[in-house]
């Protein structure tokens, strides 16, 4: 059986993402894998990441979205004024993981694959977004909240009763499964794979989120 899966904020952490697609969710072909942005800074090997995910690409059925992470290394490439924040906030992991300080040498099909990407997704169930969304408008035209948002409320007269599935906030792992039980309408699936504590708060890793059985599998990082 087919199934939908969403997993969000690998942050370079390579290793722990392919453990948890080819080991734990055993991913097939007839799934559908959604990423929910942030798949560069911080972690180790931003470059793997993305070669992984172009790698599934070839094989499965992959629906990838923006994070903010992705849109701040583009435009650190692309607005010279904006490059010293990215370099800041997990730039200069990316970097390294290129074997460059230079982030002109990066080669051109990484640019290609961020301006490929979404900025979320309508499935049966559920709209799928990096961020969230702003429900203050029709909540489809602003999209800076939807890679930069910590707001959780959802309108779901705007979304036909469908939840919100993101990642951007980390959360405990225990507190995301307790948020799926409880029901609610907004589910952050963001496990803060790339941190160790975040907040005072044990962080630490990657989850995948069966869509259809609201079912969370997680792994421990091993980057």
């Amino acid at each position: 059986m087919s199934r939908q899966l969403a997993i969000c904020d690998v942050h370079g952490c390579t290793k722990s993402f392919r453990r948890l697609v080819e080991e734990v969710m055993q991913l097939q072909s007839d799934d559908t894998l959604y990423l929910l942005g942030d798949y560069v800074d911080r972690g180790p090997d931003s470059k793997g990441t993305i070669d992984y995910i172009e790698e599934l690409r070839r094989h499965f059925n992959i629906k990838a979205l923006m994070g903010n992470h992705d849109l701040m290394m583009l435009e650190a490439l692309e607005n010279k004024s904006k490059y010293d924040h990215w370099f800041k906030n997990g730039g200069k992991e990316s970097l390294a993981s290129f074997g460059t300080d230079d982030i002109n040498k990066i080669p051109d099909s990484y640019w290609e694959f961020f301006k490929s990407l979404d900025l979320f997704y309508e499935t049966e169930n559920a709209f799928l977004v990096h961020a969230g969304f702003n429900f203050d408008i029709p909540f489809r035209e602003d999209e800076t909240a939807m890679l930069w948002t910590r707001d959780e409320h959802v309108d779901l007269q705007q979304t036909n009763g469908k939840k919100v599935i993101h990642g951007h906030t980390p959360k405990q792992v225990m507190q995301i499964i307790d948020d799926i039980r409880l029901d609610l309408d907004n589910i952050c699936i963001d496990a803060g794979c790339v941190f160790d504590v975040k907040g005072g708060v044990s962080m630490g890793h990657l989850t995948c989120l069966d869509l259809e059985t609201m079912k969370l599998e997680y792994i421990e990082r091993v980057d």
